[in-house]
């Protein structure tokens, strides 16, 4: 099931504009909740989330063979690790969707 994501929540002065929407998964939304930015745990950096209006996705995460999405930045890093999407749920429906060939160049 997805919702509809203000990318910058509204109570950070988010505006209600497709520029600042995004169709999310409820439960990735509900981890997300207003933040925008974490700290990397690698580097200590407090760290944007990924933006799909401004970000490119393939500059921040890989999908493997075995449905995980790797972080190749510290972008994907706090948005893997604070929308949990590597929880293996998550990770059997991506091994689904790769059978399926809805994943390209893994």
């Amino acid at each position: 099931m997805y919702t509809i994501d203000h990318i910058i929540a509204e109570k950070h002065g988010g505006q209600t504009h497709p520029d600042n929407l995004a169709y999310s998964c409820l439960i990735c939304n509900h981890y997300k909740g207003t933040d925008v930015a974490s700290y990397d745990l690698d580097t200590g950096q407090l760290t944007p989330l990924f933006n799909p209006r401004q970000d490119c996705w393939g500059d921040h995460f890989r999908v493997t063979t075995t449905g995980q999405i790797v972080p190749l930045t510290a972008i994907g890093r706090v948005t893997v690790r604070l929308l949990q999407l590597n929880r293996p749920e998550r990770i059997r429906e991506r091994q689904l969707l790769i059978q399926e060939g809805f994943f390209e160049n893994i």
